[in-house]
């Protein structure tokens, strides 16, 4: 039923500051964006069931220059979550917008948008430039093992973003602990960089989960934590072997 939603334009935030400093496994995949190319839908759900008032659907709608909350756009998960779902996390320079999303080869999966404060006094974010990134089939389950803090190194960097000839965007998640540093990034835009509480970055990995299993009938997310726990103990074993 919604397999057939439209493709949106999706966020990234970039970090101010640098990650703290790691081991990190960089991931970059060459031509893999192939569905960036819908920068003319506009996505931006979040936590209410109804969407403001003379909030534009979808399409090439002007947003006004500042906003405190993106806005809504209809969630391609109808009947799983409300119409206008999202997971949103503030910070004291940014902040990002987790919403369920649809690639367009109908691959169910999540969008994060950035956007950075234009005001701290009101907490108002600067929606209209935000930056928006859509989760891959490859970086999917990259992005989950990260938010729930799974294998020896838990952080992942992906900068190939954004349509053929435009501006390059990207992201990078760095498990530290107590929070996930998250850094969102695209040429020729400030950084949006927001630490997320460990809490709220479980909430986002459990929503990510059960978008998942959506593409999979039968599938549990039991079953995709097996197997990803798995895979992962499997990568760090062998890099293990690599460093020795």
């Amino acid at each position: 039923m919604y397999r057939n939603h439209h493709n949106h334009t999706r966020p990234v935030a970039t970090e101010s500051t640098a990650a703290p400093a790691r081991n990190e496994t960089q991931q970059n995949y060459q031509g893999y964006d192939q569905y960036e190319q819908y920068e003319q839908y506009d996505h931006a759900p979040h936590y209410e069931t109804q969407p403001p008032a003379n909030a534009p659907r979808q399409g090439n709608a002007q947003r006004p220059a500042s906003r405190s909350e993106p806005e809504g756009g209809k969630s391609p998960l109808l009947g799983k979550y409300p119409e206008y779902f999202s997971l949103k996390v503030h910070g004291s320079r940014a902040a990002l917008n987790f919403c369920p999303d649809v690639t367009r080869k109908n691959f169910l999966t999540v969008s994060l948008e950035g956007a950075e404060m234009l005001n701290p006094a009101t907490r108002v974010y600067n929606w209209q430039q935000k930056t928006r990134i859509q989760f891959t089939r490859g970086e999917y389950l990259e992005v989950v093992a990260v938010l729930l803090g799974m294998g020896n190194n838990p952080t992942v960097k992906f900068d190939n973003h954004g349509p053929q000839g435009g501006a390059k965007k990207g992201f990078q998640l760095t498990h530290q602990g107590k929070s996930v540093f998250c850094s969102v990034f695209e040429q020729n835009k400030p950084p949006k960089a927001v630490p997320i509480p460990l809490m709220e970055a479980l909430q986002i990995a459990h929503m990510m989960l059960s978008i998942y299993v959506e593409n999979y009938p039968g599938m549990s997310t039991d079953s995709v934590m097996t197997s990803l726990s798995t895979a992962i103990r499997r990568r760090d074993a062998v890099n293990t072997q690599t460093q020795h």
